[in-house]
């Protein structure tokens, strides 16, 4: 996942950076370099599998940050987290290939400014992200061929390999749900262990 994420983004970064550089805004190169810097030192971890859901939070906003200056603002995000399962680890690029997705794919009009809230709960045992957009959504034929995609290798590549990562580190029962109707947005839910088992 890594692999593929990274030269996409670092190249879409430095473009934008360029760009920049080119119209002689010192100040926002240097933002967004920093920016950048930030989000590859959560990336590496150290080479470690699993960061905390704060260290994942920071990761998503040097992502988002990135993402505003490349869209001129045109990206709000809202967050609704609980902060007592800030310490939970989880397995690391969890919310990035989510929110990455939303953005590609919600977004269908430059114009108009794109939200998008970030939760994070508990309920039934489990720890919950939830990752919801008001987009364009889809169609239900498009739904239920993602959703169908989700276990097999010819899924996107985002999506899919979150889910598979979660259900092979957790189990069956947890990994990504999607909800999405078409003019009214998409949720992508994220279910893995409540905070005990999920620290372990």
């Amino acid at each position: 996942l890594t692999s593929q994420i990274n030269p996409h983004f670092l190249y879409n970064t430095l473009d934008t950076a360029v760009w920049l550089a080119e119209a002689k805004q010192n100040d926002q190169v240097i933002r967004l370099l920093t920016y950048l810097s930030d989000f590859f030192r959560t990336s590496l971890s150290n080479g470690q599998s699993f960061i905390t859901i704060q260290e994942e939070q920071r990761h998503i906003e040097s992502y988002l940050k990135i993402q505003r200056m490349r869209f001129d603002d045109s990206i709000e995000v809202e967050y609704e987290l609980d902060e007592s399962l800030l310490d939970v680890h989880v397995v690391k690029l969890t919310l990035q290939p989510i929110v990455e997705n939303a953005i590609h794919h919600g977004r269908d009009d430059d114009s108009e400014v794109f939200h998008i809230l970030i939760r994070l709960f508990e309920e039934q045992g489990k720890t919950v992200f939830e990752v919801i957009d008001d987009g364009c959504g889809m169609d239900p034929e498009k739904l239920m061929q993602l959703q169908n995609s989700m276990n097999h290798s010819e899924g996107g590549y985002g999506l899919r390999n979150v889910n598979i990562r979660i259900k092979l580190q957790y189990g069956s029962q947890y990994g990504v749900y999607i909800e999405s109707e078409r003019g009214f947005g998409t949720k992508i839910r994220i279910e893995f262990p409540g905070r005990e088992r999920a620290k372990a």
